[in-house]
């Protein structure tokens, strides 16, 4: 097993695309098939690019990946409200994933923030930190509106 995937950022975002892909595949428009393998292109580049970047030597290699991860998140929300916009998939399919969409991002968040603030610690150690993390990545949301 590769350390990146005893992270909960990684496990996560592994979830995240299953249930991205489900959505996409209700995007069944002719038009919208750009859109659906795009959605689907985005999404797959998040946990890859946790883990390409936690096997990295530098922590700054790492978070350069961490953010690429964020912002394919942002870009897959993004796409997803276009579709949305577009009636390619009915606004409660977002809103069921957009809360699992951000919920992830801020772990995404944390432990970028995790590894600017000290060295990658265990498992245990991420685990044991991650509630506190959570709520103070919540608290810098609000101001940031994630």
């Amino acid at each position: 097993m590769f350390n990146f995937e005893k992270l909960i950022a990684y496990q996560e975002t592994k979830k995240l695309v299953s249930n991205v892909y489900t959505l996409a595949d209700k995007i069944n428009a002719p038009e919208g098939d750009v859109v659906k393998k795009q959605i689907k292109k985005a999404v797959l580049e998040v946990p890859c690019a946790i883990a390409e970047g936690m096997s990295l030597a530098t922590t700054n290699e790492k978070i350069v990946h961490l953010d690429a991860a964020y912002c394919n998140i942002a870009r897959v929300y993004t796409m997803l409200q276009m579709a949305v916009e577009l009636n390619y998939i009915a606004a409660a399919d977002l809103e069921a994933i957009s809360e699992e969409m951000l919920e992830i991002s801020k772990v995404v968040l944390g432990l970028k923030r995790k590894l600017k603030g000290d060295s990658f610690g265990s498992r245990e150690d991420y685990s044991s930190r991650y509630d506190r993390t959570v709520d103070a990545i919540e608290s810098a949301a609000a101001d940031e509106e994630i």
